[in-house]
């Protein structure tokens, strides 16, 4: 029926007062929230859409405070309804983007921004955002042509620039990266951020003294707010042997609380400190930043499982390359019983063309690259598959991509080998260890429940001896006197361990130190060291770097003792000396990796090379020094073990794993709950 003209007319005067009334209430809210009357404000929102469920405006603007309070799931669901009510506001698909981004949402808020962009072509910003949404999807490539228009729109634009910096810096082009990251700081010269990355990328391409000054002047313009920076310096200064510089950095991130603590990574907390208690609380609080989760994704994938029948073993990592993972791990996987185990491959890092890479993939039964896939659709393709067993070998070193064992693909998740110490991630069930790495006793240091191998929990990989690589003389080292060495990288030298090795170099006369190459500010720190201690400096000789592994290998018989590190032992670098025959003398310390060389050592047969003080330690080092005999019979006595000892058995190495895995997954299958498995 029509509607007669008064009934019109007062319909369009409802209309206006109901406008009128929205546009006075959303003023308010408004002015409150420009006041910082958030929870007032939000009061506000709510009261006006109940009035008016539709109006755009307070969708848009509760969702922006829901986002800020950390609720991003009622926020994205907030900004939906407002873009639904005003499709043609670009800002508002823009913001509901950077919502589902936080929110690790990252397929739907790259359709949003690029709603955003359809919306608004010339809308510099939601192109800086899509580059980075598309940059975490595993995609930089792409992700530089859109920053490279994204500053093309707006020159000024200094997050145009970072991102650009990012993205070049993800393909591996380091020049361009840095480039970009100049450019930031051109454009905003207190650009925290920007100092910050272009800080860690000079770390990565080998100027500490630059990366060192950027990461300062990060710091000092944010410095309560810039943590990534101050543990990129902390551990830059570990790299660098700037002690001064790690005890200060240190000191004032203990000193913060709350936020300013976040500073200090899982990395870099194992490789300074052997306080257990220490690494534990570290990890979990960076893992509580980082960490994402939900419904495990194995239960969609999986349906009833059994222990019958093989068992899938997916191993995951960014280092299937020439990498000391992968050359440790690439003959474990041929050695595996595929009557029992069906193995898998997942990679995330770079195809670096060598040698460890082909085997891996000819040795796996299944070889997935997941470099092009986010968390989510990596996490996907791994439950696809019906892993059993999920083996991450990254943990939290570098490059690591934990949000894919966040989203739980496989029913039982181990790390195992990457990194040296607990996670305190909550997707992980277990730790692959060993009784002297992680005691019992100390189960309460490790998120993980310890699952334990017989022997050491360190493959010892294959070793064929390559031809020596030339006598004392070719490198640099003298004829007579004693060859000292240390071949572990500087971040693991610590001031009191140094202290030490002066000490052994005084006492043992006409001795020198062979120590691996470094940046030529490392070197010079340690020499300065050296002569601090009162040791002529000329006594440190190091090694250059050689093209491969085994012309490394080649030369290792030159020395006559292995000093190991400290706080952070030898790994593979003590499993290349013990193969070479040279005698390795370490100290036992308090946390995981401050015990592996002392549990590569049992495994070897030589525990008597393994002190519980530093001054067992020199005594032990200055013994074998001064006892030809001594040091012959040790290196007669490791050879001898490669015929017994459990440590040259990769075959023993690999039935060990696979009845942790076996035990792992029947327990599972059974509803248990992780828990310690001792040692068969």
């Amino acid at each position: 029926m029509a509607r007669s003209g008064g009934e019109r007319r007062r319909a369009r005067r409802d209309g206006r007062s109901a406008t009128t009334d929205a546009v006075a209430l959303l003023s308010e809210a408004v002015a409150l929230q420009r006041s910082g009357k958030v929870r007032l404000a939000a009061i506000k929102y709510r009261k006006i859409l109940d009035r008016y469920p539709d109006n755009a405006d307070a969708l848009h603007n509760l969702g922006m405070l829901t986002a800020g309070a950390g609720q991003m799931a009622e926020a994205a669901a907030l900004l939906v309804r407002a873009v639904a009510a005003r499709p043609e506001e670009a800002g508002f698909s823009y913001n509901l983007g950077n919502v589902l981004m936080a929110a690790g949402r990252l397929g739907e808020a790259e359709e949003s921004f690029r709603r955003a962009i359809a919306t608004r072509p010339d809308y510099a910003e939601a192109h800086v955002h899509l580059a980075n949404c598309v940059i975490e999807r595993g995609r930089p490539d792409e992700a530089v042509d859109l920053a490279r228009h994204a500053v093309g729109l707006n020159a000024a634009l200094a997050p145009g620039w970072l991102t650009l910096g990012n993205a070049y810096w993800r393909l591996g082009d380091y020049e361009n990266a840095a480039e970009s990251f100049r450019k930031a700081i051109g454009a905003r010269q207190d650009y925290a951020e920007a100092y910050s990355n272009l800080g860690t990328l000079y770390r990565r391409m080998n100027r500490p003294e630059d990366a060192m000054a950027c990461l300062k002047k990060a710091i000092a313009l944010a410095p309560s707010l810039d943590f990534e920076a101050v543990g990129n310096a902390m551990n830059l200064a570990l790299y660098m042997c700037a002690w001064d510089d790690l005890d200060s950095l240190a000191q004032n991130v203990a000193k913060g609380s709350g936020p300013q603590k976040k500073a200090l990574t899982p990395f870099t907390q194992i490789a300074r400190s052997d306080d257990p208690a220490e690494a534990l609380a570290v990890a979990k609080r960076w893992f509580g930043v980082v960490g994402v989760g939900g419904t495990p994704l194995w239960r969609s994938h999986t349906g009833e499982r059994t222990s019958d029948g093989p068992i899938t073993v997916g191993y995951l990592s960014s280092d299937f390359r020439d990498h000391p993972v992968g050359r440790l791990i690439a003959p474990l996987l041929a050695l595996h019983d595929r009557e029992r185990f069906r193995v898998l491959a997942f990679s995330h890092g770079a195809d670096d063309g060598s040698d460890p890479r082909r085997r891996i993939e000819q040795n796996a039964d299944g070889f997935f690259d997941l470099r092009d896939l986010d968390d989510q659709a990596a996490a996907t393709r791994i439950a696809a598959e019906k892993v059993d067993v999920l083996v991450d070998l990254n943990g939290l070193t570098w490059n690591h991509r934990i949000g894919i064992a966040a989203l739980r693909p496989a029913p039982v998740q181990t790390v195992y080998l990457g990194f040296a110490g607990t996670t305190g991630a909550p997707c992980f069930d277990y730790i692959i260890t060993d009784p002297m790495v992680s005691p019992v006793d100390d189960a309460a240091y490790y998120s993980e429940a310890l699952a334990h191998m017989p022997d050491s929990f360190m493959p010892s990989g294959e070793y064929d001896p390559p031809a020596p690589g030339g006598g004392k003389a070719d490198h640099h080292l003298p004829e007579e006197g004693v060859v000292f060495c240390s071949f572990n990288q500087p971040y693991k030298i610590d001031r009191a361990m140094f202290a030490v090795w002066a000490e052994i170099l005084a006492e043992v006369e006409g001795s020198v130190l062979w120590l691996p190459e470094s940046a030529p500010l490392v070197m010079r720190n340690l020499r300065e060291a050296m002569a601090g201690a009162g040791i002529d400096p000329d006594r440190l000789v190091f090694a250059p770097r050689v093209p491969t592994h085994e012309e490394h290998l080649a030369r290792l018989h030159l020395a006559d003792i292995a000093l190991d590190t400290h706080i952070y032992n030898g790994h593979a670098t003590s499993v290349d000396l013990l193969w070479a025959g040279v005698p390795l003398v370490t100290v036992r310390g308090r946390h995981f990796a401050s015990r592996v060389s002392s549990s590569l050592l049992a495994a070897a047969g030589m525990p008597d090379l393994v002190a519980d003080s530093f001054t067992d330690y020199k005594a032990l080092a200055v013994r074998m020094a001064s006892d030809p005999a001594i040091r012959s019979a040790a290196k007669e006595r490791l050879f001898a073990g490669r015929a017994t000892a459990p440590f040259f058995d990769s075959r023993k190495t690999a039935q060990a794993l696979e009845d942790l895995y076996a035990r792992m997954h029947i327990l599972s299958c059974a509803g248990g709950s992780p828990r310690h498995i001792a040692a068969a």
